[in-house]
């Protein structure tokens, strides 16, 4: 049992050495197979680099296994090839000559030159209103902008002298100062424009033209035109407002003979209608009847009896009843008495209508070019027998004839109010007004403002 055990130990001890140097082995197998051999640098990269003006040229081997590199090959340097450019001295700066590689742009420089300093004028700036003077040194030297200033003196100051400048009717007066020595002014003292005073020149309208107003300025001549009023703005035809009448009054002639105006006045008569004359006499009242109506504070208007037979006559006819007009003022129309006459076997109501309307017209439209407002005097024949009356009462102030032989009603005022300008509607009246007229007179009712139509557009003297 013992031999048996020193057997095993004896094999086990073989077992253990066998093992060790099999280890062994491994061992120094690995470390063979992990030490790197030497490399040998069979296998190399070639780079060539050119010589510079001032570096050698050569070959760079580098290994292509290893980090292992040398240079070799050499070649010299190529050398500088200079040029030459010499620099002048300025008023401040050296002068030299500057040489320059063509080849790689190296430069340096000698042979140096002083500069030549500053070639300097001196300029006297005079002393202006307010800007000092000074003498100012410069280098007129080409290229150098050298200077400075010296010596400087005071500014002058302004000499001033004023100019007044009166105000025009639209612009600012004012007073100017300016100097003597320069431009320099400015304005104070400021007065306001003086305005226009225009002087008015009224342009009446007719059929052919509308009126207007020219204002022109007595004191700069300017003019202008406004206020334009229209034919149809003022002679709006016979048609009175229709809302019955506005005044009362009487028309008279020398067969009224005496008459107290202030007592027609005091009765309550608006307005008289005084005939200014006959064919070519003037009524030899009208003058005194003028003056005593217009005394008494009655509204004046005017009519003038004809026995015109074509357009001639009626263009006589209102030359001759302007003249006699003249300075005088009247609040209602001038109007044209056109009717029969017995006494000079004056008919026109034989007239053809063609020739009744230009003898009218005529007259109407005289009396507007000299100022004045017309309108035609007729009755009811005449009116829608012998006129065109449609015609007539658009374009005429009518003062209607017709007596209905006692006093009118209110409904026939209301409703010729609304047909006619004046209503004569009732004739040869004595002893009116307790006797304040010592012959006759007619009666009339008016149905147009006319004071206010002659002094708004200034006809008839306004």
């Amino acid at each position: 049992m013992k031999k048996d055990n020193q057997t095993s130990k004896k094999s086990t001890i073989i077992l253990a050495v066998i093992l060790i140097l099999a280890l062994a082995v491994l061992v120094g197998l690995v470390v063979v197979i992990l030490t790197p051999r030497e490399c040998t640098h069979f296998s190399c990269d070639k780079t060539e680099f050119a010589p510079t003006c001032d570096e050698k040229g050569y070959t760079l081997y580098e290994c292509k296994k290893c980090d292992y590199k040398f240079e070799a090959d050499f070649v010299a340097p190529l050398g500088h090839e200079f040029t030459d450019e010499i620099i002048a001295p300025t008023c401040e700066g050296e002068g030299y000559t500057l040489h320059t590689c063509a080849t790689c742009g190296d430069e340096y420089k000698d042979d140096f030159v002083a500069p030549v300093g500053h070639d300097e004028i001196v300029s006297v700036i005079a002393p202006e209103c307010n800007t000092r003077g000074y003498s100012l040194h410069e280098c007129v030297a080409e290229g150098c902008d050298y200077y400075y200033i010296t010596d400087y003196t005071n500014p002058l100051g302004h000499d001033r002298e004023s100019t007044v400048i009166a105000p025009t009717c639209d612009t600012e007066g004012y007073t100017l100062y300016e100097c003597k020595i320069c431009s320099y002014s400015y304005k104070s003292n400021y007065v306001k424009p003086t305005g226009h005073k225009y002087t008015k020149t009224y342009v009446r309208p007719n059929i052919e033209q509308t009126g207007y107003t020219i204002y022109k300025c007595e004191t700069c001549g300017s003019e202008h035109i406004g206020d334009y009023v229209f034919y149809s703005d003022i002679f709006s035809g016979a048609e009175g407002t229709g809302e019955g009448e506005l005044a009362w009054g009487v028309d008279l002639s020398k067969h009224s003979k005496e008459v107290d105006f202030e007592a027609l006045k005091r009765a309550g008569v608006d307005f008289v209608i005084l005939r200014v004359g006959y064919n070519t006499a003037k009524d030899s009242y009208f003058e005194e009847y003028y003056a005593k109506a217009k005394a008494a504070g009655l509204d004046v208007g005017v009519y003038f009896f004809t026995l015109a037979e074509n357009a001639t006559d009626a263009k006589s006819d209102a030359a001759r009843v302007a003249n006699w007009l003249k300075g005088k003022k009247l609040e209602y129309p001038v109007f044209y008495d056109i009717e029969n006459y017995d006494g000079a076997s004056y008919y026109p109501s034989t007239f053809s209508e063609e020739k009744i309307m230009e003898i009218a017209h005529t007259f109407m439209t005289e009396m507007v070019e000299r100022g004045y407002y017309p309108g035609l005097y007729t009755n009811n024949n005449l009116l829608y027998n012998i006129y065109n009356s449609e015609k007539t009462l658009r374009l005429y102030d009518v003062w209607f004839a017709r007596y209905p032989g006692s006093e009118p009603d209110e409904a026939t005022i209301k409703e010729y109010s609304a047909q006619y300008s004046i209503w004569q509607y009732m004739g040869s009246v004595e002893s009116f007004a307790g006797g304040a007229v010592g012959g006759f007179c007619d009666l009339n009712y008016a149905f147009k403002n006319y004071p206010e139509i002659m002094k708004k557009h200034g006809f008839n003297g306004y």
